[in-house]
């Protein structure tokens, strides 16, 4: 009886560690997995070869966060790619991407803006 009882100890102790084991296996995939399609995402965007994101995904957020919202504005009209293309050129270092700033309401944080866009640029 006490190999047994050994026995289920042995394989019940076991049985948590494989789970975890799995689980941990399963979240670093996931990870490679989003890195991955976040890179073929952002390689297939011309307006970021001028632009040094590497370390400044944040600040990118932030930024493309305005020209989609500015886009989203203008609904599926033709005009609305325009809009996001040309908020978009030379790293957003451009006067479309202050025109759009005014129309999603953010007119009054330009300034700050042009810091981050100023940190993104290529050297």
């Amino acid at each position: 009886m006490v190999v047994g009882a050994t026995r289920a100890a042995t394989t019940s102790d076991a049985r948590p560690q494989l789970k975890c084991w799995v689980v941990l296996t399963v979240a670093v995939v996931l990870v490679l997995v989003g890195d991955v399609s976040e890179a073929r995402h952002l390689r297939g965007q011309s307006h970021l070869s001028q632009c040094d994101i590497a370390g400044k995904r944040h600040i990118l957020a932030r930024v493309e966060q305005i020209c989609t919202d500015c886009r989203n504005l203008y609904g599926f009209s033709n005009e609305a790619a325009t809009v996001g293309h040309n908020c978009r050129q030379q790293c957003y270092a451009n006067p479309h991407f202050e025109l759009c700033m005014r129309d999603v309401m953010m007119g009054h944080r330009i300034m700050e803006y042009r810091l981050l866009i100023s940190l993104l640029q290529i050297s």
